[in-house]
């Protein structure tokens, strides 16, 4: 394995050999940047968003 250091387009080359033979492969690669992180309170307070919501909804039933 390897790991690209930034994005953005590469050419790899894969070499499989044996006794009797080589044989090569090359591609072309788009390498993207890792998804940012989501906060660690922002799932909490969607939670308290919604409870805060469905509360005020069934106080006015």
């Amino acid at each position: 394995m390897h790991t690209y250091s930034a994005a953005g387009n590469y050419t790899v080359k894969l070499t499989a050999s044996n006794a009797g033979r080589k044989d090569t492969n090359t591609s072309e690669i788009i390498v993207q940047g890792a998804p940012p992180k989501i906060p660690g309170g922002f799932n909490s307070l969607i939670f308290v968003m919604i409870v805060s919501y469905l509360c005020k909804k069934s106080a006015r039933n």
